[in-house]
């Protein structure tokens, strides 16, 4: 939602993944629904299930991950919905007065 925030995420995903960062799709939902408030978590999380389901990563907004210090290692935000194998996905959403929730959803 900003560009704090961001940069915030993105150190966080850096140092649990490293430089497997790069080659692990990072997608953000909210331009392609709004803030929905409370109902962002539950939306966050049936888009991660169509992901699985469909085997498609949704495209990510076209202006994130551009900021310079979000360069090492890059992220790897799809412009256009790609096909992959995926196997595993981590649907996280943060809210206004620090409502979050994360899910790691799997395929079987």
């Amino acid at each position: 939602g900003t560009i704090a925030g961001d940069l915030a995420e993105y150190i966080a995903y850096r140092n649990s993944w490293g430089d497997s960062l790069a080659h692990i799709p990072v997608v953000s939902t909210k331009h392609n629904t709004g803030n929905l408030l409370g109902a962002s978590a539950s939306l966050e999380a049936a888009m991660a299930v169509q992901m699985l389901q469909s085997q498609l990563v949704l495209p990510g907004h076209s202006q994130a991950g551009t900021d310079i210090h979000m360069q090492q290692p890059p992220l790897f935000i799809p412009q256009t919905s790609v096909e992959m194998n995926i196997r595993h996905v981590i649907s996280y959403a943060a809210g206004f007065g620090g409502q979050q929730s994360a899910l790691v959803l799997s395929s079987v």
